[in-house]
């Protein structure tokens, strides 16, 4: 594998250190009340004595609409609420409270209804039982014995590569060595971003082999083979918990689902709060937070009722966009592990700590270790004692260098979910065996585009001899774009910001070439990025940034 250092002279200018803090946030709500979730299916409402009008609280069941997945319904309304109310039936709520105001005095918002304003609105989601009052394990709970599989938590962060979880998340690494997760430092991605990434984990399959972009506006995932499916056959609770609604997995560009997917299902939460989200804090806390204190409920709850489950939790926002965020992210991840682990919560739970792909954006996706660590997402998974065979541990720490996919880890959930490996799997193989060390790019069917297995890799100081290469591939970006010239500029190459050239360990008597290319449209003066310089009335068209992957024999 391609080995970077965590810091370079490119990425060490553009490194800002947030690590153990959060992001500050406020909210008016809190001058008047607490609303807490209590026992996983109750809401409690404590007032604060300074308030000198005492609001009136309601509760409002929240559920989704079949079908519509960026729109949620409001049922039932109960109230006005003292102290604390049991709502085992609903799988969230919605709370608003009111003040009484004297009508005559100046408006301060909108939030008037009738005679009252509103000063509290907020969202709680709640973990009511499922499948007929916890019948499902009833054998399973009073004769004592368990069937010997283990629960899984697994809990993504958008975006962060080995390297960037080196550079900021070091109270979760602290974490991590201390519980003595397994690193698997060898994981490339198999896609650009996260759906392509995130499929293989839940499928086992690429997903054009279950969508193409012609059934963005046909296409519901209901009748995928999703992972989550097989552990609901043995008996296990599931939860789909993401933030980010709008480009959410399922979601973005895509219709979701028309039934629920499955036993707790957040999409509902996550489109009502999204409107109330400043800065990445929802109300009071960090949004992170308020999912992360979910999960934890999540996890207890299923821990009282002697329930076994699997969680898939994914947080996109907070790290998505800005490559510095991720700190933010070092403490959630760091206090719920902490409080799970102080509450010998996962003393019967495999836990996988993951990314989709390293960071996409930004000023770090133009450097040379942001090419690199954009392809090798960060992924942690922890065995409690009771699961961790000589087998299982020697074979983990084998593979943590081996060339591993998201294909690995569906089939070591499959694994977990089975009691034993799947051995005819279309990809992939358990990371509790031992994965061939003469595995390939070629044998995974992973893109040469995306491919880290180099056993040397140089950036070039001379690109003299990959000039022909650079006009080339403008030559044939012109060429695909030549249907639409009367809407696109021929491109002319300006420059090439940098080359990297590599040999494969299979395949070393090929050379492959990573260009990074500048071009322009022929309008701006390529030596100077400004628009002062432009004839009048010609505006701006602006360089564009391309990157290609040649090989030569």
């Amino acid at each position: 594998m391609i080995e970077w250092p965590v810091f370079d002279a490119e990425t060490r200018p553009l490194y800002r250190n947030h690590s153990g803090r959060r992001v500050k946030c406020r909210s008016p709500e809190s001058q008047y009340l607490t609303i807490r979730r209590i026992n996983h299916t109750a809401i409690d409402i404590k007032y604060l004595a300074n308030t000198q009008s005492l609001p009136q609280c309601f509760a409002t069941e929240l559920s989704r609409i079949k079908g519509l997945e960026s729109r949620v319904m409001y049922g039932l309304k109960v109230g006005p609420i003292e102290g604390s109310v049991d709502l085992s039936k609903w799988d969230a709520v919605r709370v608003e409270c009111y003040t009484i105001k004297n009508t005559t005095q100046k408006l301060e918002s909108n939030n008037y209804i009738k005679n009252k304003y509103k000063v509290v609105d907020r969202i709680v989601p709640l973990i009511p039982a499922k499948r007929s009052d916890e019948t499902m394990n009833y054998k399973t709970r009073t004769s004592g014995k368990q069937d010997g599989r283990p629960n899984v938590l697994m809990l993504g962060i958008d975006s962060i590569s080995w390297l960037s979880f080196k550079r900021h998340f070091s109270l979760t690494k602290t974490l991590a060595e201390k519980h003595d997760f397994y690193p698997i430092y060898g994981y490339n991605k198999i896609g650009d971003n996260t759906f392509p990434n995130l499929m293989a984990i839940l499928t086992g399959n690429f997903y054009h082999h279950f969508w193409n972009e012609s059934m963005r506006t046909t296409k519901y995932f209901d009748d995928l083979p999703f992972v989550w499916k097989h552990f609901s056959r043995h008996d296990y609770m599931t939860a789909l918990i993401e933030d980010m609604p709008r480009y959410s997995l399922f979601n973005f560009n895509r219709k979701g689902f028309v039934d629920k997917p499955t036993d707790y299902y957040l999409r509902p939460v996550s489109v009502a709060i999204d409107r109330q989200l400043k800065r990445h804090c929802y109300k009071d806390g960090m949004e992170i937070e308020f999912y992360y204190n979910y999960t934890y409920d999540l996890v207890d709850a299923m821990r009282s009722r002697q329930q076994k489950y699997f969680a898939f939790v994914f947080m996109a926002h907070l790290t998505h966009n800005n490559a510095n965020y991720a700190g933010y992210a070092d403490l959630p991840v760091y206090e719920l592990l902490s409080k799970l682990f102080d509450n010998n919560l996962l003393n019967d739970t495999i836990v996988f700590l993951y990314s989709d792909h390293g960071i996409r954006f930004g000023k770090i996706r133009s450097t040379a270790s942001g090419t690199v660590e954009e392809r090798l997402p960060f992924v942690y998974i922890y065995l409690p004692k009771a699961y961790k065979t000589e087998s299982i541990d020697k074979n983990l720490r084998i593979n943590a260098r081996r060339l591993t996919t998201p294909f690995d880890i569906y089939a070591t959930l499959r694994h977990i979910a089975n009691g034993e490996a799947e051995p005819n799997l279309s990809h992939g193989m358990s990371l509790f065996n031992e994965i061939p060390a003469n595995r390939s790019c070629d044998s995974e069917q992973i893109s040469e585009h995306w491919c880290t297995c180099a056993q040397q890799q140089h950036q070039l100081k001379s690109y003299q001899n990959i000039t022909f290469i650079a006009n080339f591939v403008v030559f044939e970006v012109n060429r695909l774009l030549k249907p639409v010239s009367n809407l696109c500029k021929k491109l002319l190459l300006n420059q090439i910001e940098s080359a990297f050239e590599s040999r494969r360990t299979q395949t070393h008597y090929e050379k492959y070439y990573l260009i990074k290319l500048e071009t322009w449209d022929g309008i701006e003066l390529p030596t100077n990025r400004s628009s002062k310089w432009l004839p009048k009335g010609i505006k701006r068209q602006g360089m564009s940034d391309l990157s290609v992957m040649a090989t030569l024999v």
